[in-house]
């Protein structure tokens, strides 16, 4: 089988047999193809008990089993089974943290799924199946491991924190559970100070891929674009949808931005099919261009999309990407860019604005600060940035509100 056709990634060091407090023995095996409909279907059992508010996932996190297929691929997951397979397996899930700032994250984001009440109540279990889990990461080559945990369920953030885990970042509005927005806290823990120390994310790996979440709902479309603005200094530019001829102009000044290490990391950079399937997808509508009238010249680019680290399919919080042409630097444009996505933001559904940025980019935090928005946390060398190496990223995070929105 292919790497392309299996349905997860495959640790080596399995099947094994691992004990457990209470000498309990547990076989502990790579998920398999025919694990999956049962997995799926007690996911979403738990999911849709409106009485459990300790969820491994967002209520709505998958749409159907075909997305719950597609995050799999881009993860490890393991199956915990008694001897005699009497008791419901215990699942745990090691895949690629979106938030870091490159295609082949080296970040675990860890999980672990128990479908039986006295096996959901167990701390202790659930703090030995972290502690596997970490040592699984090692193994298969990660740096460190996340957790992005609701704030409904204290016990997991109990065991994180005892199992060495600190918190680094807060989520507001991260998924659904028991049918109400919830809150997440991500916790950090380095595997190792090697690790840490020698960290670098321009280097090939056999790790997963970061997966594109591609199980959002439809957002409306902005039918007042296109739309012209005039900066402070008197220039012109027209805001509008991107369209397939941006493409290559966008991509190459995204490169040269992470060429430069100016706001971008090694790995931002997405395959240029990829460009062209976003803005051919139904309800993905949230790429914008920006030029320069009359000339018609590209001078920024803009996405308004969901948080890729979101757990649901209908995100009430946006994240922001932009880019400015070096020779409109200075201008105010991503002042402008920074304005229209809080409106963009409102008018495509979302609640709330959110986005990272990279320690060293003192201009753009300095621009989000002054529209309001604040740091809800820092996530430790997310991303490799040219000229400057590993750095630390800072999230920013704004509610929405009608009176402070830009008008068109």
């Amino acid at each position: 089988m292919s790497k392309d056709d299996r349905v997860c990634h495959q640790l080596s060091s399995l099947p094994t047999k691992h004990t457990f407090s209470g000498d309990r023995v547990l076989l502990v095996d790579n998920l398999s193809e025919d694990d999956i409909p049962a997995l799926y279907a007690a996911v979403r059992g738990r999911c849709e008990d409106a009485s459990e508010s300790r969820q491994p996932f967002g209520e709505d996190e998958f749409l159907d089993e075909d997305s719950f297929s597609d995050f799999l691929r881009h993860a490890y997951v393991i199956v915990l089974r008694d001897a005699e397979q009497k008791d419901v397996p215990t699942y745990g899930f090691i895949s690629a943290a979106g938030i870091q700032r490159t295609d082949k994250p080296t970040f675990a984001d860890l999980r672990v799924a128990t479908f039986t009440s006295s096996v959901v109540q167990d701390r202790r279990f659930h703090e030995e199946m972290l502690e596997l889990l970490v040592k699984l990461s090692a193994e298969a080559g990660y740096a460190a491991c996340m957790q992005t945990i609701f704030s409904s369920d204290v016990m997991a953030l109990q065991t994180a924190t005892s199992s060495g885990f600190l918190p680094v970042l807060y989520a507001p509005q991260n998924g659904k559970v028991a049918g109400r927005r919830c809150d997440s806290v991500m916790v950090f823990k380095w595997l190792s100070d090697d690790a840490r120390k020698n960290m670098a994310l321009d280097k090939d790996s056999d790790l997963p891929g970061k997966g594109l979440f591609s199980a959002f709902t439809e957002r409306p479309l902005l039918t007042y674009l296109p739309k012209t603005r005039t900066l402070a200094n008197g220039l012109k530019v027209r805001v509008r949808y991107m369209e397939e001829k941006d493409v290559p102009g966008v991509l190459a000044m995204w490169e040269d931005a992470i060429e430069r290490g100016a706001g971008y990391a090694v790995g931002d950079l997405p395959p240029i099919e990829v460009m062209y399937a976003v803005i051919q997808a139904d309800g993905n509508l949230g790429s914008f261009v920006f030029e320069t009238l009359p000339e018609c010249k590209l001078a920024g680019a803009m996405n308004v999309n969901p948080q890729i680290f979101c757990r649901s399919a209908t995100p009430a919080v946006a994240d922001l990407y932009l880019m400015v042409e070096p020779s409109f630097y200075g201008q105010g444009l991503a002042t402008e860019m920074t304005k229209l996505y809080f409106r963009f933001a409102n008018d495509m559904g979302f609640s709330a604005c959110a986005t990272d940025v990279f320690a060293n980019n003192a201009a753009m935090r300095h621009i989000l600060q002054k529209q309001g928005m604040h740091v809800t946390g820092c996530l430790p060398l997310s991303g490799y940035v040219k000229n400057a190496g590993c750095l630390d990223s800072y999230m920013y995070y704004k509610e929405l509100s009608a009176e402070t929105l830009i008008q068109l």
